[in-house]
């Protein structure tokens, strides 16, 4: 990538940041309104998750192969992939719209929301779905057109418990894999991705349920590392709170989102994490949400500050059963992160 591209946050594919993924804060109006996030949804297609930042209610995936009707919920509280109004009405071309069924989750008056979009583009995110048939080592083709370093797999039907099965390239072993919805720490289980590593046109899978099961539908989410726009990538904690922990992820303007997950260790210590800079990744405290439980912004910790080549991440405690956050001394973490424009 040449040194201009870079500097104007303009990945080696020529696609920039505010081309491909958003962070966008709105505030619920009980009606209908279109939310502008400056992505062409309705022409590509994506994936967008909507959650309530006070007070608590589980969140909401939706995405363009299976239509505004269908939602998913991470937690596995509702139905998996259910035919159900999720509230979004339409995928616009520069955003999406809302109304007010099921609007509890996504548009209640006066409550404050916060939404991450991806769009589908090579290299950065795609979508694939396809059916079981519980034969190991079976390979599903993609269209990211480059090495895929994460990806998350819910069943769309067939399924007795929801849920999320993720691979990371962070995790220490090809076999170890990571369940959404479980406060747990890496497992290995080569029945979900057969311990093999995903490639540049097809990941592989296990015969696990989770992932392939016979006479089950199925769809994957998959991400990429591009050059000055995303991340996935993994470090270390140093027991530090005092700014000295910078993660580099090479990105010039400092990070819009980021999501982490500690690997190592179990319960309330691995939840799911995300920041985003529609609420703040500042020097201060910075809003975060818990993933993993449907769980009340939190809003007073300094977990994480601004650096131009990623973030800092400090030793805090957490709110829920007094975890402690993104920097535990010898603590392993995975992330995924995209940068400022």
């Amino acid at each position: 990538m040449t040194i201009e591209k870079k500097l104007l946050g303009v990945s080696p594919s020529g696609f920039k940041v505010d081309d491909v993924f958003s962070a966008t804060a709105y505030t619920g109006n009980g009606g209908t309104q279109s939310i502008d996030n400056g992505l062409d949804l309705s022409s590509d297609g994506g994936l967008i998750w909507l959650v309530s930042r006070t007070p608590a209610t589980p969140s909401q995936i939706v995405d363009t192969e299976r239509g505004v009707t269908s939602v998913f919920d991470p937690l596995g509280q509702y139905t998996t992939a259910s035919p159900t109004a999720s509230g979004v009405t339409s995928f616009n071309l520069d955003g999406f719209s809302l109304g007010p069924t099921n609007s509890a989750k996504t548009n209640v008056s006066n409550r404050t929301y916060i939404s991450w979009a991806w769009k589908k583009e090579p290299a950065f995110f795609d979508i694939q779905t396809y059916s079981g048939n519980s034969v190991s080592g079976r390979t599903i083709s993609h269209d990211l057109d480059a090495p895929v370093d994460m990806i998350w797999v819910s069943a769309k039907t067939g399924l007795s418990y929801p849920g999320i099965s993720v691979y990371h390239k962070g995790l220490t072993n090809d076999t170890d894999v990571l369940e959404w919805n479980r406060y747990a720490p890496r497992a290995n289980a080569t029945g979900w991705f057969n311990g093999t590593p995903p490639t540049s046109s097809v990941f592989t899978l296990g015969n696990d349920n989770r992932t392939n099961g016979s006479g089950k539908t199925y769809i994957a989410y998959l991400f990429g590392s591009v050059d000055g726009i995303s991340k996935c990538g993994s470090y270390v904690g140093n027991g530090s709170n005092n700014g000295t922990r910078v993660i580099d992820c090479g990105f010039e303007n400092g990070t819009r989102m980021v999501l982490f997950k500690r690997i190592d260790a179990g319960m309330q210590n691995s939840s799911y994490i995300i920041f985003d800079g529609a609420r703040g990744i500042n020097a201060g405290n910075d809003p975060f949400k818990y993933l993993d439980y449907a769980g009340n912004e939190v809003t007073n910790k300094d977990a994480i500050d601004s650096h131009s080549s990623g973030f800092i991440v400090n030793n805090v405690s957490g709110t829920w059963e007094n975890e402690t956050l993104l920097n535990v001394n010898n603590g392993k973490y995975v992330f995924y992160a995209i940068a400022n424009a």
